[in-house]
């Protein structure tokens, strides 16, 4: 073969399918397809003479066929994005057109089933089979690999946490050998022509058998900790994973708890292939440990000897026994705690009182200033509204200014998740679709101010902007965006929000813009480590501080300044709380919760490792790291506590504590 394209090519598939072809098939040439090739992260790539890093993109038809022209086979990585399967489709229509011989898909065993990533997939496969050119299709489990994003809990709590029941099995398969069957695959078409196939594992694993595996390997006790489908659900959303693929996810572990033979039959198609069976759990563990930091350091020179080895079994087997000792003294130390806290709860419970009394006393005098203000008659409309500050937004314009009318403005007015947004007679849910400029010209029509909540989209920047565009042809008289703090910096979420902030000036129509800091509601995607390990786990240094918000104060100030738009024509605003760090905060959870709560810094790497894991794009784990980074180095952008949160709405925001004290049960 003269050459093959790949495209999709910066992920774990990607990146394992070109280290295998620079191994194993260094005279055949590679396209390694990318959004950007002079991008850093791009260049791991270049794993041989054979591999050319090239620009192609998915969501450009004529670049596709360009870069697809002569390809004897093209590899279609199917995206990790909510229109994958048109995206898909799409990239299957340039290979045929730019004439390629032989075309290659990444699929699902759930293909064609009810679910989400089922009904994504199975319209491509019969897509790619009617297209007339020989094929291949790659059903792929879950991957073996996805304990890395695991890697913190194994190694800080000796703990796999994750929603299945512990006997339940399945067959998965790990990255590496995906890039060599599909290497093989891609290397020899005509022995592959309109074949199915279906990679795993040669046997089924449970999850408790995957406990004993690590146990083994990392010689100590590792245990499995089943947790709630929704908790698991919320962890994956707070780290930033969108609603539909959290939910895809949830679907493919109740396969697995279910024992569908969808997820739970091995094949022997990887075998057929490459002719060897695949990596076992163990084999995949076993040369990894080090780099997961499980096993102690040890330096043995090559002379070692039985004897020796045993010895130190044996003292790893006095440490295991000093360890669990240990654990029985801090057990007593827990009922002594529970002694104490028995104490400590009549003296909780009096500050549940005054809290509750300046609660009302403070409910009070927001309703007498109510009743001082004109009654206003405006109709808001409201864009991205189902996301947290959208529906806190709602809430806030139902309860606090009930005579403004609101479009609240979703995808699918219809869906069950989105009836929760009728909070008020004055709240009226409508389809408004920010890829569709003439829905949101029609629907902002006759508004007299707009909300555009920036989506977590890598285009984020061109749907905010065709929003802002869609409000000023509409006759719009207000409109406001959400930026950040960083806007402007030479990072990710900085490049993208400040060209919003630019177009949303230049649009000639009455803005406000609000940049938001990160939300105290974040540390619900860390509830499980503080409710079962009373850990905090986060890469910034303990003594780092930073001025979070809640979000439920963001959706008031929100309803405030549309309410009264035209006290707010072309601000600015960044709402923040007090400055507070991280020790202080478990110091905070500590007082409230009534017990010790430590704080645990974690490497950059792991969290990055961790929230790619859950299925976060590797652009918005970048830039919520950097944030992370503008906190670590005291940077004044995400360390400034301002007045413009009650210079809007007459209050001040929630301190850290008055988030804590109403949901404190659930840690």
């Amino acid at each position: 073969m003269s050459f093959v394209a790949i495209v999709g090519t910066s992920g774990y598939v990607g990146q394992a399918t070109v280290q295998a072809f620079a191994k194993s098939f260094p005279k055949i040439k590679v396209k390694a397809g990318v959004r950007d090739p002079s991008a850093e992260k791009a260049q791991p790539l270049k794993a041989g003479d054979n591999i050319e890093l090239t620009k192609i993109d998915m969501n450009d038809a004529e670049n596709m066929k360009a870069e697809f022209k002569g390809a004897d086979a093209v590899y279609i990585i199917t995206p990790g994005h909510i229109d994958r399967t048109k995206i898909t489709i799409g990239a299957i229509d340039a290979a045929k057109a730019a004439g390629a011989k032989y075309i290659a898909i990444v699929s699902f065993p759930t293909a064609y089933s009810d679910s989400c990533f089922g009904k994504q997939i199975g319209p491509v496969e019969d897509h790619l089979k009617a297209s007339g050119v020989t094929y291949a299709i790659l059903r792929l489990p879950m991957f073996i690999d996805n304990f890395w994003g695991l890697a913190a809990g194994i190694k800080g709590d000796n703990k796999i946490y994750a929603p299945v029941k512990p006997e339940a099995a399945y067959c998965p398969i790990s990255v590496e050998d995906i890039g060599l069957a599909s290497a093989t695959i891609l290397a020899h078409p005509k022995k592959h022509k309109n074949k199915t196939y279906t990679l795993t594992t040669p046997k089924n694993i449970a999850h408790a058998d995957i406990a004993k595996v690590f146990s083994e390997v990392l010689g100590r006790q590792i245990d499995y900790v089943q947790v709630p489908y929704e908790a698991a659900k919320k962890a994956f959303m707070d780290l930033g994973v969108p609603e539909w693929q959290a939910d895809g996810v949830m679907e493919l572990y109740k396969y697995v708890d279910s024992g569908d033979k969808m997820v739970t039959t091995p094949t022997k198609d990887f075998k057929k292939i490459v002719g060897k069976e695949a990596k076992g759990f163990k084999q995949w563990l076993e040369p990894v440990k080090e780099r997961e930091g499980e096993r102690k350091e040890r330096k043995r020179s090559s002379k070692d000897t039985k004897r020796e080895r045993e010895r130190e079994r044996e003292r790893e087997r006095r440490e295991r026994e000093r360890e669990r000792e240990r654990e029985r003294e801090r057990e007593r130390e827990r009922e002594r705690e529970r002694e104490r806290e028995r104490e400590r709860e009549r003296e909780r419970e009096r500050e549940r009182e005054r809290n509750e009394l300046v609660k009302i006393q403070r409910e009070k005098r927001r309703e007498r200033k109510r009743e001082r203000e004109p009654v206003i008659m405006t109709t808001v409309a409201t864009v991205g509204t189902s996301g947290y500050v959208g529906q806190a937004t709602v809430q806030a314009l139902a309860k606090a200014f009930p005579n403004v009318t609101v479009k609240a403005g979703v995808r699918d007015p219809t869906a069950d998740k989105a009836q929760a947004l009728k909070a008020g007679d004055n709240i009226k849910l409508t389809k408004i679709d920010m890829n569709d400029a003439e829905n949101m010209k029609a629907e902002f029509k006759g508004v007299d101010a707009v909300y555009v909540i920036t989506p977590g989209h890598i285009d984020r920047a061109k749907l905010t902007n065709n929003a802002v565009d869609a409000a000023k042809a509409a006759g719009a008289k207000f409109v406001m965006v959400v930026s950040v703090p960083t806007a402007y910096t030479d990072s990710c979420f900085g490049r993208q929000c400040g060209e919003i902030e630019d177009h949303v000036k230049a649009a000639g129509i009455p803005y406000c813009i609000l940049r938001l800091p990160m939300f105290i509601d974040n540390y619900w995607g860390l509830q499980q480590g503080i409710k079962n390990d009373s850990n905090i786990y986060s890469p910034t240094k303990p003594e780092a501080a930073y001025t979070p918000i809640a979000v439920e104060d963001v959706g008031l100030a929100s309803a405030t300044i549309l309410a009264h738009s035209e006290k707010h024509h072309n601000t600015k605003y960044t709402l923040s709380s007090k400055s507070i760090d991280h020790t202080t905060i478990a110091q905070v959870f500590s007082e409230v919760l009534g017990r010790k709560i430590n704080y645990v810094q974690v490497p950059y790497e792991a969290a990055k490792q961790a929230f790619m894991g859950l299925g976060m794009p590797e652009w918005q784990t970048d830039g919520v790291l950097e944030l992370y980074r503008y906190v670590d180095a005291g940077s004044k952008m995400v360390n400034t506590a301002t007045d413009d949160f009650k210079t809007i709405t007459g209050q001040e925001p929630k301190s850290f504590k008055e988030w804590l004290q109403p949901v404190k049960e659930a840690f």
